[in-house]
């Protein structure tokens, strides 16, 4: 049996233009993407956190790395 579990992050972004690109970060997590616009390079660091996120939670450093980056928990919601 496999469970399918959704996780949301809200994180800052910055975004800066370079020449004939856009380059946008997540200066906590230093995940860093580009794009010919400044939607398209928000659009491509969504993927790359998602990849990010993904990797470390398969090595099972992704709580390790959210915490040094400074990122706490919300608060935990009883299972229903």
């Amino acid at each position: 049996m496999t469970t399918r579990l959704r996780l949301e992050f809200t994180v800052p972004a910055e975004v800066r233009e370079e020449g004939a690109y856009y380059i946008s970060v997540c200066p906590p997590l230093d995940v860093y993407s580009q794009g010919d616009t400044e939607e398209a390079a928000l659009v491509n660091l969504a993927e790359a956190l998602h990849l990010f996120m993904e990797s470390c939670f398969e090595r099972g450093t992704l709580e390790k790395v959210l915490k040094d980056s400074g990122f706490e928990p919300a608060g935990r919601r009883a299972l229903r």
